[in-house]
């Protein structure tokens, strides 16, 4: 968050006639005197209504910088008095801008940062000729005491704090005419990139626990052996009922079930689903073994009777 000085945080008058003659009746909210090319200067300084607060609450979410395009023998022990908590971070002064007929101009990449991040508020739209969609404005502040304007900039900038990149969102809120804000297209437009970018992220999440998309061929390969499945669980039902049925029907006519007569299954499938028989030289050693001990019934019966 790069924030102005002169006009915009504050405004400084340099003789006390000055300050009588303003809203202030000769009560500056403090006043310095400093040296310029070895001619001391007295200045009394008037600072805009909530510029603490307004530092307070943007320090919370914001790395603050003073770039201002006055003179670091000037700014520094004004800076000092106003910000005694040190919410400010950086300073840039005048040698920091570049010079363009007459104008100071800041050059925000100097900072170092993701321009997608950086803000600036400044009351002068020259100062950000180079980055206009990085600037919130704000008007020039004198002496009225009843301004509101960095009140009402603090719930707008504390949102912008959110949004991935801020010069997506300002230059539709701002009017390139008047420099001025859109205040309630300011909401609009922010309450609407905020519940995008949440529910991106969490369509994002969701995404990361499901895993990477499937092939088709993955998924072509799952549906066909969910298909084989069902069939074969059909074909086991069928055939359990089919049984089921044979056995009703053999007892109302009182013959032998006709189930034992069935293809003995498995409970083995192949390569396609289907399930297998019983081997077939299993099922010929049960039956020898069945005729054997049928045999060999009357045998022992008869050995028996001889030794009785």
């Amino acid at each position: 968050m790069v924030l102005d000085l002169d006009e915009t945080l504050i405004h400084s008058k340099f003789s006390l006639a000055q300050v009588q003659a303003s809203r202030f009746q000769g009560r500056p909210d403090f006043q310095m005197r400093i040296v310029v090319d070895g001619r001391p200067i007295q200045v009394y300084v008037l600072i805009r209504p909530g510029v603490l607060f307004f530092l307070q609450r943007l320090a919370a979410v914001y790395e603050l910088v003073l770039y201002t395009a006055s003179m670091n023998i000037y700014a520094n022990p004004l800076v000092d008095t106003l910000d005694q908590d040190s919410l400010i971070n950086m300073r840039l002064y005048r040698e920091h801008c570049f010079s363009f007929q007459g104008s100071y101009i800041k050059d925000l990449s100097l900072l170092g940062r993701p321009m997608k991040d950086v803000i600036i508020v400044d009351n002068s739209p020259n100062a950000y000729f180079f980055h206009p969609e990085n600037a919130v404005p704000i008007l020039s502040w004198y002496d009225d005491l009843d301004d509101r304007c960095l009140f009402e900039l603090i719930p707008l900038l504390e949102a912008l704090s959110q949004v991935h990149d801020v010069r997506t969102v300002i230059p539709h809120f701002v009017d390139p005419a008047t420099t001025l804000v859109d205040f309630p297209k300011a909401a609009f437009l922010l309450n609407e990139t905020i519940r995008k970018q949440i529910a991106n992220k969490t369509s994002s999440s969701q995404q990361k626990q499901r895993g990477p998309p499937q092939t088709r061929e993955q998924e072509g390969a799952q549906a066909n052996d969910k298909q084989v499945e069902e069939v074969n669980e059909d074909d086991d039902k069928k055939r359990m009922q089919d049984d089921k049925d044979d056995e009703e029907d053999d007892k109302k006519k009182g013959t032998p079930s006709k189930t034992g007569s069935r293809v003995k299954r498995s409970g083995k499938r192949d390569e396609r689903g289907e399930e297998q028989p019983l081997n077939v030289d299993d099922e010929v050693s049960d039956d020898q073994d069945d005729h054997a001990d049928k045999e060999a019934a009357p045998m022992n019966n008869s050995m028996n009777t001889t030794s009785s």
